[in-house]
């Protein structure tokens, strides 16, 4: 539910997901061959911080709910609002990737799509996010008033542990975006533990000063000096980006860009259609014989949002249900209680 003190929040997401449309869009244009002028370098800046974001939110809200539904409480939640869109989405996406994939970059197999516990194309942020979500409640739960602190030791040591070889490609990437991302959810609830578990206090930076922050750490970055491909300069990228980032979602909360808000309440319809739409119209503007750069960028990030929000609307209108979220925990916890009431 979003009050008055919540919006801040969705102007949040909305920033992070138009960073993750355009992202997906000028890789998507690049891969096709077309030449994006500056491509590294937007594409430098966008991947250091825009995922991390939504981590750091989503850490943001942990504590709460885990003092609201407890451990399995709040496990059997996310199973409803992350894993079942996982799999209904993965499948849906990749079917459709693979009948127009004579029209489009992919070249992927049914038998990929089908292979589930192997994430593939952005869906691995909800598998990553699930899993994180599960074992921080189990350390929660085991740990009582030093959860935080646990949780801590153990988010910064697999941070610093993230580059140790694996013999299997999959497994590798996907400790690789486990270990790369848990650290910033944990940041997420480090921060409300800071302002006093008001999961709503705006970030007490100046403006300013977070720009010209977030201006210095991105031009050493793309100066590629010795140290920038070093893990503590990416995490103080990544947690002067997301300062930033609130900074500005509180500045156009107090402006009313009402736009950017209704964008970030849709954030996860978007997700989980952006692809779909964003490389339609790649293949449309293409077929019609569209090759400006610019025009693609421009039309390609707009499909990717307005599309996914236009669904979203349709969808609530006609009531039409679960295809972002079902309760399906409601299964489990059934099976769980019925053994438990088993003599």
């Amino acid at each position: 539910m979003t009050t008055d003190k919540t919006v801040w929040v969705d102007y949040v997401k909305g920033i992070g997901i138009i960073l993750v449309v355009l992202g997906h869009v000028i890789r998507g244009l690049d891969s096709a061959g077309l030449d994006i002028p500056y491509f590294k370098e937007v594409d430098t800046v966008i991947y250091s911080f825009h995922m991390p974001l939504f981590f750091f939110i989503s850490g943001m809200f942990f504590t709460q709910s885990f003092n609201k539904r407890g451990a399995k409480g709040l496990t059997f939640t996310k199973i409803d609002i992350l894993v079942y869109p996982y799999v209904v989405w993965s499948l849906l996406q990749g079917s459709i990737e693979v009948l127009l994939s004579a029209y489009t970059n992919g070249d992927v197999s049914m038998l990929r799509v089908l292979s589930l516990w192997s994430p593939r194309a952005q869906f691995w942020f909800l598998h990553v996010l699930f899993i994180i979500f599960a074992l921080s409640s189990l350390i929660f739960y085991l740990s009582g008033k030093r959860g935080a602190l646990v949780l801590s030791a153990f988010s910064f040591g697999l941070f610093f542990l993230q580059n140790i070889p694996s013999v299997s490609p999959n497994f590798e990437y996907l400790y690789h975006q486990f270990s790369n991302h848990f650290i910033y959810f944990t940041l997420g609830i480090l921060y409300v533990q800071v302002t006093n578990n008001k999961v709503m206090t705006p970030l007490k930076l100046p403006f300013t000063f977070a720009l010209s922050l977030f201006l210095l750490v991105q031009y050493v970055l793309l100066s590629e000096w010795s140290y920038t491909s070093a893990l503590w300069f990416k995490l103080t990228v990544g947690i002067i980006s997301i300062a930033f980032v609130i900074k500005l979602a509180q500045l156009f909360d107090a402006l009313r860009f009402t736009a950017i808000y209704l964008i970030g309440i849709a954030s996860m319809e978007i997700y989980l259609i952006h692809i779909l739409t964003g490389s339609g119209a790649r293949v449309a503007l293409f077929k019609l014989g569209v090759e400006q750069v610019y025009v693609h960028i421009l039309i390609g990030t707009a499909m990717g949002i307005l599309i996914p929000m236009a669904f979203k609307s349709v969808c609530q209108f006609f009531g039409v249900k679960y295809l972002y979220s079902a309760p399906i925990s409601r299964l489990f916890s059934r099976q769980i209680e019925t053994k438990q009431a088993q003599p």
